[in-house]
């Protein structure tokens, strides 16, 4: 008992992780409904947002990941957005040419239900978890011990680190892919989240996607000047 006391003491520390190495999420403006589509027209250029609509109605979709949207200008795709209906939070993004002009593939998915929820719809259960922390950062109060996503890939496992743009090859795609925010609260020396009894925080796992024939991966890591929001209030310091 009293060298496994020990060894626990001489446990390292989590050292510090970038926190501008976690990013803010994706937004889209309002008016949007869940399942937009079919036959929508997508314009963009560059990097930081891209429009998607019709005749009738359009939104802004903005991302903070740097990814090259002009891949998307001029397609035509069907949109699928959720949201939380308590509070707005965008849930998920995804592009789906599957059907529309001959397409084949989900062109872009942004997923931001914890593991990867609309992912595992397209890729099967357990394309994304959480891997083990290799630092701590504070987010809007909360400490969180930040962990890299793993990806379960047709090439075998890859590990991103928050911030870290990789490649990641879906079914014979190639993706870009970022991890926006993937952590969980840190935890006492019983293992418990060092949160109030009564506070709901999550363990988010976000990510984006964006198809890239010939992306091979070596970018620096993007950064933010504006953290993410833990939606967190009641962080016990």
């Amino acid at each position: 008992m009293i060298v496994f006391a020990l060894l626990v003491a001489c446990e390292p520390a989590l050292p510090e992780f970038p926190v501008e190495q976690l990013l803010p999420s994706v937004a889209v403006s309002d008016p949007f409904t869940e399942g937009m589509g079919p036959d929508l027209d997508i314009s963009a250029e560059g990097e930081g947002s891209w429009t998607v609509g019709d005749n009738q109605s359009s939104v802004v979709v903005t991302t903070p990941t740097g990814a090259d949207l002009g891949r998307l200008d001029g397609s035509a795709a069907v949109l699928d957005v959720g949201a939380n209906d308590s509070n707005g939070d965008l849930w998920w993004v995804a592009v789906d040419s599957r059907g529309i002009d001959g397409g084949d593939s989900v062109t872009y998915l942004y997923d931001a239900i914890g593991g990867g929820t609309l992912a595992e719809d397209y890729f099967g259960a357990g394309f994304a978890r959480h891997g083990e922390p290799v630092g701590v950062a504070t987010v809007d109060g909360m400490v969180a011990e930040v962990r890299p996503a793993i990806f379960a890939t047709d090439e075998g496992d890859v590990e991103l680190l928050p911030g870290e743009p990789g490649r990641v090859v879906m079914q014979g795609d190639v993706y870009r892919v970022v991890v926006l925010q993937s952590w969980t609260p840190e935890v006492d020396g019983s293992g418990e989240p060092k949160i109030a009894a009564d506070c709901n925080v999550g363990s988010p796992l976000v990510f984006e996607m964006l198809v890239d024939p010939e992306y091979q991966g070596g970018e620096s890591p993007v950064t933010t000047e504006v953290p993410p929001d833990s939606g967190n209030n009641c962080y016990e310091a």
